[in-house]
């Protein structure tokens, strides 16, 4: 009998889900948190205990507060893929991160609280937003990293990596978990994220 042929699915479906997986809101923030550290955290050993204690800590209490809305099953599962139900765990995943933006200033992590700060910005609008529409988390998740690795490596070949949100809303729609409306709005709120990386890069009255 002979072996059967490993055939490798290159179907639209499983891209779209290895896709919508590594570039999860969860795999985005463990990454960010340790992508900051290297771009903007003096690499003390008590700076790094400071940091890594207090992200990793907001990070684990934020996967807490999500697992507790899905055991007492007031979300239905980790994308809370229920409008409604996004608003009040969403208020709650918004306190730790106002809590890293405000102890990375108070330790004098200036870029690093700035950073945040626009990241968290940007999560309270779509708190907002949530209010009445439902629009792509996963987007938003994309462009925070890409912004973070545009600033590692300078290279010019990194702009390609804007393409990331456009490529994480195809996925989310290819799966059905968001129309294209809804895509297009988490898309429109990372403009807000590119503008801010604009500002902060660039000498934009430079000329005036």
């Amino acid at each position: 009998m002979a072996p059967k042929k490993l055939r490798i699915d290159f179907s639209e479906n499983t891209i779209a889900k290895i896709l919508t997986t590594i570039i999860s809101p969860y795999v985005i923030a463990f990454l960010a948190i340790i992508l900051l550290y290297e771009l903007l955290i003096p690499h003390s050993f008590e700076d790094a205990i400071r940091w890594f204690g207090v992200s990793f800590g907001g990070y684990a209490v934020s996967i807490a507060i999500l697992f507790f809305a899905i055991k007492i099953k007031y979300a239905n599962n980790w994308d809370i893929t229920t409008r409604e139900k996004r608003p009040l765990i969403f208020s709650f995943l918004l306190i730790p991160m106002i809590l890293i933006c405000v102890l990375s200033r108070y330790w004098g992590y200036d870029m690093a609280s700035t950073y945040m700060t626009a990241f968290t910005i940007g999560f309270g609008i779509s708190i907002i937003v949530t209010l009445f529409w439902k629009i792509s988390i996963h987007a938003y998740s994309a462009a925070i990293f890409t912004i973070i690795l545009m600033d590692i490596n300078r290279s010019p070949w990194t702009i390609i990596l804007i393409i990331l949100p456009i490529l994480t809303g195809w996925s989310r729609i290819v799966l059905k978990k968001h129309t294209v409306a809804q895509v297009i709005g988490g898309i429109l709120l990372v403009a807000w994220l590119y503008i801010f990386w604009l500002i902060v890069n660039y000498d934009i009255t430079q000329g005036l």
